[in-house]
């Protein structure tokens, strides 16, 4: 009698690698004024306490960087910014050195836009507007020259006639 043999096959099932790193991830911006602005973002490390940053500025070279607080943390991060032009867009990241080992995933550019700039309504010399057809005409170009917008309002006085404009607070 012939004997059979017996095959074992042993199947090693291995689990994939933990991710071993840090990752940045750069967050929407929030309490956007016309002059300042708050960085959000997450660090995350599983290897090390990170010291993360933002950077910002009105292109992807950005120009400026700061520090996000708090330091030496795995969650979210802010920045609180000022100094911004209104009516501007701005890009920003998150950013920091890699742990002590493993991958580092940078966050990527976002943007915001401050708020408009505050405005003011001025009156400007228009020389003499007879009636509303003339001012349809003269003020939008007066309140251009001005560096603001035609309100639709202008005013025939003796000498000149004024156009109402709404003007850029630091335009006057």
């Amino acid at each position: 009698m012939r004997k059979s043999s017996l095959a074992f096959v042993f199947f090693a099932v291995l689990a994939p690698a933990a991710w071993a790193g840090t990752a940045y991830t750069t967050q929407p911006a929030s309490a956007i004024t016309g002059s300042s602005a708050q960085l959000n973002g997450n660090a995350a490390s599983t290897n090390t306490p990170v010291t993360p940053s933002f950077a910002w500025g009105t292109t992807t070279n950005y120009g400026y960087n700061g520090v996000a607080t708090p330091q030496k943390t795995n969650g979210p991060v802010s920045l609180q910014i000022a100094n911004l032009s209104c009516g501007t867009t701005y890009h920003f990241r998150l950013y920091g050195a890699p742990g002590k080992s493993g991958t580092t995933v940078q966050g990527q550019d976002m943007t915001f836009t401050t708020a408009s700039c505050p405005q003011n309504y001025v009156d400007v010399d228009a020389g003499l507007i007879y009636d509303n057809a003339a001012a349809q005409t003269i003020c939008p170009n007066v309140c251009a020259s001005a560096g603001g917008t035609w309100s639709a309002n202008w005013t025939n006085i003796v000498s000149p006639s004024v156009c109402g404009c709404w003007v850029p607070a630091n335009a006057n």
